[in-house]
């Protein structure tokens, strides 16, 4: 947003007051004592609803760096999370680590 910008207040604010988030618009509808309408009503809790959703996505992935010696055979390597991996692929449960790798 622009640093002159000015949003709405839907009616909730006084003339020359500024809503330039959605907490703003949220505190002068209680300021108004009046009921609070989904929150997708207002521009301003769409934009940072967005800027959440992209923040979150920038974190997304993982980086998997080390090396692991393996017999030569077709299949899948697979990595997961270890409250995942609890099972080898005949279903026999993992103690550690060791047991995946040998």
């Amino acid at each position: 947003t622009p640093d002159d910008y000015c949003g709405p207040c839907y009616g909730a604010g006084g003339s020359d007051e500024c809503c330039n988030s959605c907490d703003d618009v949220k505190e002068a509808y209680r300021k108004k004592r009046w009921t609070l309408p989904q929150e997708t009503t207002f521009e301003q809790c769409k934009r940072e609803a967005r800027r959440r959703e992209l923040t979150v996505l920038e974190g997304e992935g993982c980086n998997l760096f080390g090396s692991i010696e393996v017999h030569r055979a077709s299949g899948n390597l697979r990595i997961a999370p270890a409250s995942s991996a609890r099972h080898t692929a005949q279903g026999q449960p993992i103690q550690n680590a060791q047991q995946m790798l040998s």
